[in-house]
């Protein structure tokens, strides 16, 4: 009996020694956590190094944990030749263990997109401390400056844009992309990614518009009005603010704005080798204001034109599928379309056809 307590309380004492995980623990302060990052080519002149074959440039976002700080983060740049080239040129610099498991938000440079963001996201896929839910955007211009940026009322930099990405697609119309969700786009067929733009401003960032994408190639910008119809189009569940103006005989009856739920529905047939898309969106939502109270129904039509207009810069701009319709097609004839569901003509011969259902409630009156 005494043999058998005596076992007893020596498994319990292991289990208690074993369940805290306390053998290998480290102390937060002796850590460099990165909660945001940034990913440029390098500068040409005004270099941090004299070695001139620098390539990529990483600005990396780190909260101090420290009492009696000035700052809550620390913002700092590293150039060379690869991306964890800029992570071994770090150790050099700071006595503290980086680690990427808290990492939020990557921000890529607008050079760097133009060139293919393949490379520099796939460091980020194959680290097992990052997560694969972190999120991304594109830099209106540099990465460097979005972080760079000082934001007054919140605790840091790296949080604010984090918290822009996250609630964008709730507030603006704009798609939450994480890194995966990215890359899946960029190497599979018929499927194209986009990506929220984001500038600096004085003591602010803000959403700019969406990057258009040919698998992991930055091709075009949209504005934040043309983002708004492409994600109608693409029929990413999103919701948002969406102002409107209703004239006839060129004069203004009634204005204001909504707030609305997006959804989407796509059907494709053929005949021969022409493939016809019609694609329904629907748009549920009340009145937030307006300056009369006289029907909402010219709305619908005035998406409609604006989706319209939208479809014809695809087709004869664009030259790419950023509306994610071509899936359809590939689902039902994959054999015959494998090899040229990525091509510029699929998209450009195809018949794209849309109509909008807007229903809108709880009608209000400007004041």
């Amino acid at each position: 009996m005494v043999k058998r307590k005596l076992v007893l309380g020596f498994l319990c004492f292991c289990y208690l020694i074993f369940i805290s995980s306390c053998w290998d623990s480290r102390d937060i302060e002796d850590l460099t956590i990165a909660i945001a990052a940034g990913y440029d080519t390098a500068k040409q002149s005004g270099s941090h190094y004299d070695d001139k074959e620098n390539k990529v440039a990483v600005t990396g976002v780190f909260p101090l944990f420290e009492e009696e700080v000035v700052s809550s983060a620390t913002v700092a740049t590293n150039e060379a030749k690869t991306i964890a080239a800029t992570r071994v040129k770090r150790a050099y610099k700071t006595p503290r263990k980086l680690l990427l498991g808290m990492l939020q938000a990557a921000v890529y440079g607008d050079e760097l997109a133009r060139k293919g963001l393949y490379g520099s996201i796939e460091i980020l896929l194959r680290d097992p401390q990052v997560k694969h839910d972190v999120l991304m955007a594109l830099a209106y211009d540099r990465a460097e400056d979005v972080f760079k940026t000082k934001i007054n009322n919140y605790s840091n930099v790296g949080n604010y844009v984090f918290d822009l990405l996250k609630n964008s697609r709730t507030n603006a119309f704009i798609p939450t992309v994480t890194i995966h969700a990215f890359a899946m786009g960029a190497l599979s067929d018929c499927k194209n990614p986009v990506l929220p733009i984001i500038k600096p401003g004085i003591n602010s960032i803000e959403i700019v518009g969406l990057g258009i994408f040919r698998g992991d190639r930055l091709i075009a910008r949209a504005s934040t009005d043309e983002a708004r119809i492409i994600s109608f189009l693409r029929g990413e569940k999103m919701e948002g603010y969406l102002p409107f103006v209703i004239e006839k005989e060129g004069k203004i009856f009634n204005e204001g704005s909504v707030y609305v739920k997006n959804s989407r529905k796509v059907e494709v047939c053929r005949k021969g080798n022409i493939y016809n898309f019609n694609i329904t969106v629907k748009l549920k939502g009340d009145v937030v204001e307006q300056s009369s109270q006289r029907p909402l129904s010219e709305k619908g039509e005035d998406i409609k034109m604006q989706c319209e207009s939208m479809i014809t810069k695809i087709k004869t701009e664009y030259k790419v599928d950023c509306i994610d319709i071509s899936r359809f097609a590939m689902a039902k004839w994959r054999k015959e379309l494998k090899k040229i569901i990525n091509d510029e003509d699929f998209i450009r011969q195809a018949n794209i056809n849309v109509d909008v259902d807007v229903v809108i409630s709880r009608k209000g009156e400007m004041q």
